[in-house]
């Protein structure tokens, strides 16, 4: 894929700057891809690990920080949200940390993840030692991951495997817009 190639030798250093906030967002699977990416030679590994791994924690940060400083106050003005609220920050008062450890693993749950443990009662300190374990073994886990099986990805890429899951995208597509349509049609 020269094209990636030469995409990512364009964008420099900027690529890292891209995958911290990429993983400030998110936790999709695009550090695995990045892993992929160091194996083949296109990024330096390091650079890829550090950008992962503090995307990772200062994400978690500001989303506790924002939710510890503001969190009670926003939901107060809606009586009902504000309820569930409180029955949320009894749960993660029993279950915050493990929470902690494996909410950035759930596919959507990442962007907004770190909210609900600012609003619990667990103390800062405790937070970013768990937080940081957590984000350190997520890096480990993706990044590590798309390394080692940067090599099988490429050999299946040039067996044919690359067209065969463009077929069942679109076959994937086509399913899901006619689901959508018949819904339409019964609603």
């Amino acid at each position: 894929m020269p094209w990636l190639t030469d995409l990512i030798e364009s964008l420099g250093a900027a690529i890292y700057v891209a995958l911290f906030l990429y993983c400030v967002y998110k936790s999709g699977l695009l550090p695995l891809f990045a892993g992929v990416a160091a194996q083949q030679g296109l990024l330096e590994i390091g650079s890829v690990w550090m950008s992962v791994l503090a995307g990772g924690i200062v994400a978690d940060e500001l989303r506790f920080a924002l939710a510890r400083r503001y969190g009670i106050e926003w939901a107060a003005r809606w009586p009902n949200f504000y309820r569930a609220l409180e029955h949320t920050r009894g749960l993660m008062n029993r279950h915050g940390l493990t929470y902690l450890i494996v909410y950035r693993y759930v596919l959507g749950l990442r962007s907004i993840g770190a909210l609900p443990v600012g609003l619990s009662d667990i103390k800062p300190l405790k937070f970013r030692w768990v937080s940081a374990a957590s984000a350190l073994t997520w890096t480990n886990v993706l990044v590590g991951l798309g390394y080692v099986l940067g090599q099988s990805a490429e050999s299946a890429l040039q067996g044919g495997f690359g067209l065969m899951g463009l077929v069942l995208l679109i076959a994937f597509a086509a399913l899901a817009w006619r689901s959508v349509q018949r819904f339409n049609q019964n609603s």
